[in-house]
């Protein structure tokens, strides 16, 4: 299903500049991102934004990538609770979204009390294969469980 981040920029560090990822399937491997970026006080500076846009799809796409390990210091990972990636955020958020692989066999996975939250995110998605099939209309909240 799709699923979306919004992240709020800090006020006096990039404005009141929101982000918005919306990460749409595309099949069972491959997901679509798309971006959308505004601020509440001003329209974004588009040059800009265009500016760090390129700099930041050389950044992780020709050296922080998959076969670098996103240049992780695994040293920073030892001594800090840190990804050893420092803060750059989009070095952690592709190395979360490309890295987990090919959808995994759940069919012999064991549940614990813990994992509530995974059991009613699992309904909810199967409920929403259910209506799709049966052509019907499908809402989900994602509010937690009770």
């Amino acid at each position: 299903m799709p699923s979306k981040v919004v992240a709020v920029g800090g006020k006096g560090r990039i404005g009141e500049r929101y982000s918005i990822h919306w990460h749409v399937p595309v099949d069972d491997d491959h997901h679509i991102r798309f971006d959308f970026i505004f601020d509440r006080a001003r329209p974004p500076a588009r040059e800009r934004y265009e500016q760090d846009l390129v700099a930041g799809l050389i950044e992780n796409r020709h050296r922080r990538n998959n076969r670098s390990r996103y240049l992780q210091d695994r040293e920073l990972v030892k001594t800090t609770t840190l990804s050893g990636m420092r803060d750059y955020n989009a070095a952690q958020d592709a190395f979360a979204t490309e890295t987990p692989g090919p959808i995994r066999d759940r069919s012999r996975e064991h549940l614990v009390t813990s994992d509530t939250h995974i059991i009613a995110a699992r309904r909810r998605l199967l409920a929403a294969f259910a209506s799709v099939q049966a052509g019907t209309t499908c809402r989900i909240s994602w509010s937690s469980p009770s």
